[in-house]
């Protein structure tokens, strides 16, 4: 089964990474200036491997939390119903940009000038 993949490269400093996925334990990782961390989460699973300079692959499985998943499944009984940070159509975008020529000019006669007007979402 095909699921996610992410893919990050740490640049500049040496730090301590924690990742902290719904549903697992927070896990930490060590990483270094050049570093990369790839997690994958698929129908088998989820894990993460941290390739380094200073090593080979490092590969850790995630096994699930019964108690961040019950934390998690009150928190959803919690907000059950509320239309919180869902897609939205298009249609009802906040900000759009417009294309005109200006002074009613079509587009097409003029150059094309872009412009943004805000307008409320409903």
């Amino acid at each position: 089964m095909e699921g996610r993949r992410y893919h990050w490269v740490l640049q500049g400093l040496d730090t301590t990474v924690v990742l902290d996925l719904p549903d697992f334990e927070p896990q930490l990782f060590a990483m270094h200036a050049g570093d990369q961390l790839v997690v994958v989460d698929s129908g088998d699973g989820t894990s993460a491997a941290l390739y380094s300079r200073r090593q080979v692959a490092t590969v850790t499985a995630f096994d699930l939390s019964p108690m961040r998943r019950s934390q998690q499944a009150a928190w959803d009984r919690i907000f059950v119903g509320i239309d919180f940070a869902t897609p939205r159509p298009l249609q009802s975008a906040a900000m759009r940009c417009h294309e005109s020529g200006g002074r009613g000019v079509p587009a097409k006669q003029a150059g094309v000038r872009r412009h943004w007007s805000a307008g409320t979402v409903h």
